[in-house]
């Protein structure tokens, strides 16, 4: 495992992350489209905005991948959404 790609990956995933906890604040769906997509992107070119070797790049993208879906994965199975409580009545 290499360090330096783990740092870049994770450097990557917190970007990606807090754009899409920064997304859920933003009440109008354009709006919130344009963060997640822009946070998106900016998290992946966080990972070749380093000069590091080819194979460290390509572990980084690796593991970048890895923790978006391990991320996604949890986030569908512990935190659910909360339904309107003034529509069910």
């Amino acid at each position: 495992m290499d360090v330096t790609a783990l740092g870049l990956a994770a450097l990557g995933a917190f970007i990606v992350l807090a754009g899409f906890y920064l997304a859920g604040k933003v009440t109008k769906k354009l709006w919130k489209s344009l963060v997640q997509v822009f946070s998106l992107l900016l998290g992946f070119i966080a990972l070749a905005a380093f000069p590091v070797p080819v194979e460290t790049a390509a572990s980084a993208g690796t593991y970048w991948l890895i923790i978006l879906v391990v991320c996604a994965v949890v986030s569908k199975i512990f935190f659910k959404k909360k339904e309107d409580v003034s529509e069910s009545t």
